[in-house]
């Protein structure tokens, strides 16, 4: 969605310019390459607005969501967008794309056009999305062993493996990368209760749990947000990544994740930070097991399951 939301005059005492005497003189229009809809400054983009009679954008007003646009009659429009649009990851403003893609030398996996740094790894579960800015990387994992990728448009899974390296019959871990391509949100799928018995084996002693590390000078703590689990700040206490609460529900029902309907209280599991709020839903409980840390700690969102039908764990939400 994009939506105006501010629109402010230029004038003389004005933050970014004023209209030259000669800006509406056809020899100015003549002059001007009326094919542009975005220039470098906020100055050239009034002059150019006028001359030409349509809307220009100021490159340096972008970011991800916002930017600002002069108009014909010496206004500036201010677009803000309900998603990202652009990105300048690359150096420069280009368009968003949460398609994955695939190095066809090296096989590494990535996010065609995001908004941060994004990787993903399955030679390293336990680091298997990485996401980066200057104030460092935070990596979310499982304690599993993935088979071959497979990618469709802006999703990607890999099968479980069991101890000996085959593929869990029913069971499947998948990254979804979110539409604004800001974030993504791993999954893990399991077919029937002997599926996720199989996976549950699989991830050891420790049990299936996903696993937050970070890099050194970020702290994860649990959030005091009702909509997200998770907080990763930086020294000074900005927050710099969320995640979102862990979510499980048998997905053959037919209630949906955060629906109202709630069974019988279940007390959290042990580990688990009592005021986070579990989220009953269908039968099951996702009880998030997060541990304070400091930087090169780690803390696990641990999850529980009392439903013997299907079900989805869904921890991480950008």
């Amino acid at each position: 969605m994009t939506g105006v939301v501010a629109v402010v005059a230029l004038s003389a005492g004005a933050a970014w310019a004023v209209l030259p005497d000669d800006a509406e003189d056809p020899a100015a229009a003549t002059a001007a390459d009326c094919s542009a809809t975005e220039v470098a400054t906020m100055g050239e983009a009034a002059e150019l607005a006028v001359a030409c009679g349509h809307d220009v954008a100021a490159i340096e007003s972008y970011d991800p969501w916002s930017s600002l646009q002069a108009t014909p009659d010496g206004f500036v429009r201010q677009v803000e967008n309900a998603g990202a649009v652009r990105t300048d990851l690359s150096g420069a403003w280009e368009p968003v794309d949460p398609s994955i893609v695939k190095d066809p030398q090296t096989g590494e996996l990535k996010i065609a056009s995001p908004v941060y740094d994004v990787s993903l790894d399955a030679d390293s579960p336990e680091k298997l999305i990485s996401m980066s800015t200057d104030a460092g990387s935070v990596s979310m994992g499982l304690p599993l062993d993935l088979g071959e990728s497979v990618v469709e448009g802006a999703s990607v899974s890999w099968p479980v493996l069991n101890a000996s390296g085959e593929a869990i019959d029913g069971a499947l871990v998948r990254v979804d990368v979110q539409p604004d391509a800001t974030g993504v949100t791993p999954v893990v799928e399991v077919a029937n209760r002997d599926a996720y018995d199989e996976v549950a084996k699989s991830a050891g002693p420790g049990g299936l749990a996903f696993r937050v590390t970070t890099t050194s000078g970020l702290t994860v703590a649990p959030s005091g947000s009702a909509d997200a689990g998770f907080e990763v700040r930086d020294g000074v206490g900005e927050k710099v990544f969320e995640g979102g609460r862990a979510l499980q529900w048998d997905s053959s029902g037919a209630t949906e994740p955060g629906a109202a309907e709630e069974p019988e209280p279940v007390p959290p599991a042990a580990g688990t930070v009592p005021d986070s709020g579990a989220s009953l839903v269908d039968g099951a409980e996702a009880a998030p097991g997060l541990e304070r840390s400091a930087g090169d700690t780690e803390a696990n969102l641990e999850l529980t399951t009392l439903s013997d039908r299907s079900l989805t764990l869904s921890p991480m939400r950008r």
